[in-house]
This record gives structure tokens, C-alpha cells and sequence, in this order.
């Protein structure tokens, strides 16, 4: 039986490792909006396999915050 990392890394941090749809979910972007982030180097994956990439639950909470202040302060940030 072959086990991909992902698989690997969720039996140790199951609540702290989210999908590129549950960081869309929770910033009230689609998919493909993460995706450009992840490209521009905005929000950083702790895995990328052939599935997708895999986000730490704190590093994207942590961006939101930063994407709150940002807006709060008035600068504009494009995705």
C-alpha cells in the first residue's frame, strides 16, 4: 500500500493542516484566488503534492488578520 505524504502529515496534525478550499472558505475567495496567492508568495503551503497544497490552520488565520488590518487601515491589496 503506498500513503502520500499528505496522508502522513494529517495522521500527525489532523486539526491544524486545512485544504486550498477551506482557506477559500474562511478568506470569502474562491479556490483560485488562494492559488494566486500561494503563486505570488502572499500565503505559503506547508505541503504541495499531486492533490493540492496543504495550509497550516495559524499561518492562515494569521493572514486573515493581516488582510483585516490592511483593510481597515485603507490600503488596498489585490488578490
Amino acid at each position: 500500500m503506498t500513503t502520500r505524504a499528505s496522508d502522513e502529515i494529517f495522521n500527525v496534525y489532523p486539526r491544524q493542516l486545512i485544504t486550498t478550499a477551506e482557506v477559500a472558505r474562511r478568506c470569502g475567495v474562491q479556490h483560485l484566488t488562494v492559488l494566486q496567492w500561494v503563486r505570488r508568495g502572499k500565503l505559503v503551503p506547508v505541503l504541495t503534492d499531486q492533490q493540492g497544497h496543504l495550509f497550516a490552520d495559524y499561518h492562515v488565520d494569521a493572514f486573515i488578520e493581516q488582510r483585516k488590518r490592511r483593510a481597515s487601515s485603507g490600503s488596498q491589496e489585490t488578490t
